[in-house]
């Protein structure tokens, strides 16, 4: 039986540690069926890296365009260390995109 959420395409926004607990939880459960696409991190030595089997794909400020042009459905935030301030930007950018999140 398939999962009515098959193939979600998700973004996961922070590449270190919290993400890449996020992105292994998501591949454990393949019954859920998200699929990362890949990360968003503003550390400049992630950039064009794999983690977790997938790349990081560009910066937090990218976020919109990233999106768009990787057809993405869900974003995780996983950057636990975050100000407040950038939580907020981060679910602006979100918003904007018009994904959940």
């Amino acid at each position: 039986m398939k999962s009515k959420h098959e193939n979600v395409r998700t973004l996961v926004v922070g590449a270190g540690t919290a993400g890449r607990m996020a992105a292994s939880e998501m591949a454990a459960r393949p019954q859920q069926g998200y699929v990362v696409v890949g990360f968003l991190d503003d550390d400049p030595a992630k950039l064009g890296k794999e983690v977790s089997g997938a790349p990081v794909l560009g910066t937090v400020s990218e976020l919109v365009a990233i999106a768009d042009e990787h057809d993405i459905q869900e974003i995780v935030i996983a950057i636990p260390s975050a100000s407040g301030h950038t939580i907020r930007e981060v679910v602006r950018l979100c918003e904007e995109a018009d994904r959940s999140f």
